[in-house]
C-alpha cells in the first residue's frame, strides 16, 4: 500500500479525534511524514540491488515534486523550468534528510513554520535552523556547480 493510502486510510480513522480543526493541515502532514519514514526506514533495511539512482523524473517513483500545469505555456519556457526544476531536485538530494524535509514543506508545499513544527515534532526554532541552513547548502551547492541565473538564463 502506498504512503498516501496508508495517510488517507490513518486521516479517515481517526479524524474524530482531530481536537481543533484549525490544526488539521498539521495534523495530516504529521501522518504523512510518519508513513514517509516508515517506508524509508523500510527500503534501508532491505537489500538495495541497484548501485545508481534514477535521474530526475525517470522512472515510475520520480522524485519530482513539481510538474508544470501550464500546457498552453512557450514550449521553450516550459523546457527551462523543466530543467531547472530537475536541476533543484538533485540538488535538494544533497541536503541533509531534515534540512531537504523543511525546505521542501515550507518553499514547495507552502506550509508556515508553525506547521511544519507541528508535523515533524520539534521546536519551530529548529525549523528555522533547519531552513536557514537548508537554503544556504542549496546556495554553495550551486556556487559548487558554477549555476547562477546568468549560466542558466533564469531568474532565480
Amino acid at each position: 500500500m502506498e504512503v498516501s493510502q496508508k495517510t488517507f486510510i490513518s486521516m479517515h480513522k481517526n479524524l474524530v479525534s482531530l481536537q481543533e480543526v484549525a490544526r488539521f493541515k498539521s495534523w495530516l502532514y504529521t501522518i504523512a511524514v510518519n508513513y514517509c519514514r516508515e517506508e524509508s526506514q523500510e527500503k534501508e533495511s532491505k537489500t538495495l540491488l541497484f548501485v545508481t539512482r534514477p535521474k530526475p523524473g525517470e522512472g515510475e517513483e520520480s522524485y519530482r515534486w513539481e510538474e508544470s500545469h501550464h500546457r498552453h505555456e512557450n514550449p521553450e519556457r516550459q523546457l527551462r523550468h523543466s530543467e531547472l526544476s530537475d536541476l533543484l531536485q538533485v540538488c535538494l538530494m544533497e541536503l541533509s534528510h531534515e534540512q531537504r524535509e523543511v525546505v521542501i514543506m515550507k518553499e514547495y508545499e507552502g506550509l508556515k513554520f508553525r506547521e511544519i513544527a507541528e508535523a515533524l515534532n520539534i521546536s519551530e526554532n529548529t525549523v528555522k535552523s533547519r531552513m536557514y541552513y537548508g537554503l544556504d547548502g542549496l546556495k554553495k551547492i550551486l556556487e559548487q556547480k558554477k549555476i547562477t541565473k546568468e549560466t542558466i538564463g533564469y531568474e532565480l
